[in-house]
């Protein structure tokens, strides 16, 4: 009998091959950094045909905070009107976070800048903050606050090249968030 269950589990195991599963089926069953992970076996089968299912492999970087990877997946949206949108949201995320970098790093103000609104990620709705609010800059971080009394401490991490948000409600650390 416990042959028996190792091998039905065994059997799970080997039969559920992720890399013969669908883009579309790994998205929807959030299989999100393995999609991530794979950007190149997706590019190299999908480019110029399937523009859809590469939105989906920058989509899923993205949701991972990935986003040098997903800049590989946006050079290769340039066949379709929205493979090119698509493009273009992935290029901005990474603009602004290269530019909260020079903001923390070099002091540069943003009184300046205008990109394109990107309210539906983090990185962006904080870069809005930033750019109202105008918070001191202390050791690479910030901190800023929203409308709802969150607490959002942004900073850069020079040894990994990655920028952190966290969360706070009160005192309560709720959420981090590492950009690569």
């Amino acid at each position: 009998m416990k042959k028996l269950i190792i091998f039905i589990l065994f059997l799970n195991i080997y039969a559920f091959d992720l890399s013969k599963q669908s883009v579309g089926y790994l998205f929807k069953n959030n299989y999100l950094s393995f999609i991530c992970q794979h950007r190149w076996k997706y590019i190299n089968n999908y480019v110029g045909k399937r523009e859809d299912l590469l939105s989906l492999v920058g989509y899923s970087c993205l949701k991972k905070h990935q986003l040098i990877p997903a800049l590989d997946v946006a050079k290769a949206l340039r066949f379709t009107k929205m493979g090119r949108i698509n493009a273009n949201y992935i290029a901005t995320l990474f603009n602004i976070k290269t530019i909260l970098i020079r903001y923390v790093m070099d002091g540069i103000s943003l009184n300046e800048i205008s990109i394109p609104y990107v309210l539906d990620d983090d990185l962006g709705k904080v870069f809005y903050l930033v750019k109202s609010q105008k918070p001191p800059v202390k050791n690479y971080s910030f901190e800023v606050t929203t409308n709802k009394g969150k607490k959002i401490k942004g900073f850069y991490d020079t040894k990994n090249n990655n920028f952190i948000l966290n969360f706070y409600k009160g005192s309560k650390l709720i959420k981090k968030d590492i950009y690569w």
